[in-house]
């Protein structure tokens, strides 16, 4: 009786270790797939650089097409797919003559009051100057730029904020053109911005937005080529502080680090690409997947406690059958 009592106790007990190991796996598995390059929607091919510590100033694509403001879904990977450790420094130390621009130029929409334009822009852009692409050879438009913001509930409508004023032009004498400047705004990550004319609209400008691209910083060994990943929603930064990765650099001293070189960005299918469902599907997915086994393990120990209430009543039943000695 004894032998049997034991061998249920243990398949039951197989039973549930197995289920909860199923469990602890597919959350590592997971995991895994979370922190790899499958899991974001752009990848970009990056070389070493010739160097131990070599620093790669952020392609264009990335400040469009990353997720969010900081960077946070920004990753880096070598040729086995591990993540490797870096730092991103925001603005480097440069001569202005000598500055690394990007830009962007983005088309409008009528605003919400007025001649007022709207520009769609990538939030991830940390805007340093903006300008207006004008197509008519001889233009005078003085405007506002700025951003809206929403008047409290009941009163309606919407406030603008202004970064900057200025006269923008555009003119051509004897085929030279010539037009006005960018104007530096403090640095700011936007999705919307509006430009507010205060004259007549003779057409729609576009508007031109720059910045000094971050530079990703780390110790290339020999696992190259590296991947830099981005474009995932939820995702947490993982990037360090320079010091952690360049121990006694100033940044100063990063001008003169190798610099690596970097590939077209590669656009990865449409399921980890785009709105916040989308790019939560893959997470939704593994979350579903793990509810599933936690319902297994639970059912798993319920099936263990009917079992140990029906031998306790065996026991008992058995013990009342026996004789009297």
């Amino acid at each position: 009786m004894f032998a049997f009592l034991k061998r249920q106790w243990c398949i039951a007990f197989i039973v549930a270790l197995c289920t909860a190991a199923g469990v602890v796996a597919d959350a590592a598995a997971g995991a895994s797939r979370a922190d790899s390059p499958d899991g974001y929607s752009h990848l970009i091919a990056v070389g070493g650089g010739g160097g131990s510590l070599v620093r790669l100033p952020l392609p264009r694509a990335v400040y469009l097409e990353a997720h969010s403001s900081d960077l946070r879904d920004l990753r880096l990977f070598d040729a086995a797919g591990t993540p490797v450790p870096f730092a991103l420094v925001e603005r480097m130390p440069q001569v202005r003559p000598t500055r690394q621009w990007d830009s962007v130029v983005l088309q409008s929409s009528p605003g919400k009051q007025g001649q007022d334009l709207v520009y769609t822009a990538p939030i991830a852009i940390p805007v340093e100057s903006v300008g207006l692409v004008f197509q008519a050879e001889n233009v005078v438009l003085p405007a506002t730029l700025g951003q809206y913001q929403e008047r409290p509930a009941g009163q309606g409508g919407a406030d603008l904020e202004a970064l900057a004023s200025a006269t923008f032009y555009q003119s051509t004498r004897n085929g030279r053109r010539r037009a006005s400047d960018d104007i530096e705004v403090p640095v700011t990550h936007a999705s919307r911005w509006v430009l507010r004319p205060k004259a007549a609209l003779a057409e729609r400008p576009a508007l031109r937005l720059r910045w000094q691209p971050a530079s990703v910083v780390f110790m290339a060994g020999a696992r190259a080529p590296y991947t830099l990943a981005f474009g995932r929603d939820g995702a947490q930064p993982v990037y360090l502080p320079l010091a952690q990765v360049a121990p006694g650099v100033s940044p100063e001293q990063l001008a003169g680090l190798a610099q690596a070189s970097a590939g077209p960005p590669v656009r990865q299918h449409e399921g980890r690409d785009g709105d916040a469902g989308a790019a939560g599907g893959l997470a939704g997915l593994l979350r579903q997947r793990n509810f599933s086994l936690w319902a297994l393990l639970l059912c798993g120990v319920a099936a263990l406690a009917v079992m140990a209430w029906r031998l306790a009543h065996q026991m008992k039943d058995g013990s009342s059958k026996q004789p009297p000695a």
